[in-house]
């Protein structure tokens, strides 16, 4: 009880320097002092809660992969979808830009549906859900060409400007936000 009363007698001392008379005697009180502690315990709680649970339910979907480049004859692209994440990523979309008559396939047949366009225009454009990825979950995505969607020389003209490559990932999203894109062109014909 010695040590409270000098720790007391200090902060009134503090406090009376500071211009105030004194520190009351029920600030000193365990009652008091535990009561602070639980306060900012559940203060800190609070704001770190988000954090710790968006570090540990939260998926992260990365696309990584190639495809050919304009000129070559037979497109043909490469992708690995991956969930890297601790949390399952719900309602996963990712789009493809793909050459008219391109092939795509899903290895392994992982629940999915694969949808394009119904008219394209000078490319396809193929849309690839999948209802749920599981952590750690990895998925190979396979776009094989065929030879009658070669590009034209007007349309190639502009779109090597743009140093791209047919196919091509357009975007990948979840319910839970975006994921990241790392895609690279083959330089082979």
């Amino acid at each position: 009880m010695l040590a409270i009363d000098e720790k007391f007698l200090e902060l009134n001392w503090c406090f009376a320097n500071m211009g105030f008379k004194s520190l009351p005697k029920s600030l000193s009180s365990p009652l008091f002092v535990a009561w602070v502690a639980i306060a900012v315990s559940v203060t800190q709680m609070v704001i770190s809660f988000p954090l710790l649970t968006s570090f540990y339910t939260a998926p992260d979907l990365m696309v990584s992969g190639s495809g050919s480049a304009l000129k070559a004859k037979l497109s043909n692209g490469t992708y690995t979808l991956k969930n890297t994440g601790r949390g399952n990523a719900t309602n996963v979309e990712l789009g493809l830009n793909v050459r008219l008559g391109d092939r795509v396939v899903v290895m392994p047949a992982v629940a999915n549906v694969i949808t394009t366009d119904k008219e394209p225009i000078l490319f396809d454009h193929a849309r690839i859900e999948f209802s749920r990825l599981l952590p750690g979950e990895t998925v190979t995505i396979l776009v094989i060409g065929n030879k009658e969607g070669i590009i034209g020389s007007p349309l190639m003209q502009m779109l090597e400007g743009a140093k791209s490559s047919i196919p091509s990932v357009s975007y990948l999203r979840s319910d839970q936000g975006q994921g990241q894109v790392k895609q690279t062109i083959n330089d082979y014909p």
